[in-house]
């Protein structure tokens, strides 16, 4: 776990390469005083590769305009669904550890909801900062 102001290092999963990314936390960070949260969500495979990038970093940035602080940030590439979402059979996961104030993350919410890219998302509310890599990229529960 990192403290604030830190360079962080996430690990990113793009069509079977794994490469690490280096990111620096939000400067503002040291005044953010709201909740933690984790999102998993689901960008539609008929998306080009810029494109979901492009999805990525358009939510990476509107927690970080908000004041909000990124944890964590996984690419987990394309999978297979266990059902059809919308007609389609498989999606590209990204999931997000965040900190942020209610108010904020209610006007996240509505942006991927109107999102016709993002096909499903879920979010939770976590007690505390999750930093270490997820599971599905080889970290320890």
């Amino acid at each position: 776990s990192s403290s604030r102001g830190e360079l962080q290092v996430a690990r990113a999963v793009a069509g079977g390469e794994t490469e690490d990314v280096v990111f620096d936390s939000n400067p503002a960070a040291e005044k953010v005083t709201g909740r933690h949260y984790e999102i998993c969500y689901l960008i539609s495979p008929d998306n080009s590769q810029e494109a979901l990038q492009e999805v990525i970093v358009k939510y990476k940035s509107m927690i970080e305009e908000q004041g909000g602080t990124i944890h964590r940030l996984e690419d987990w590439g394309r999978r297979p669904l266990a059902y059809a979402i919308k007609g389609k059979l498989d999606a590209n996961y990204v999931l997000m550890n965040f900190e942020v104030d209610p108010e904020a993350l209610t006007e996240f919410n509505t942006e991927l909801n109107k999102d016709e890219k993002v096909i499903r998302f879920m979010t939770f509310s976590r007690k505390e900062a999750i930093s270490e890599p997820s599971p599905m990229l080889g970290g320890l529960a």
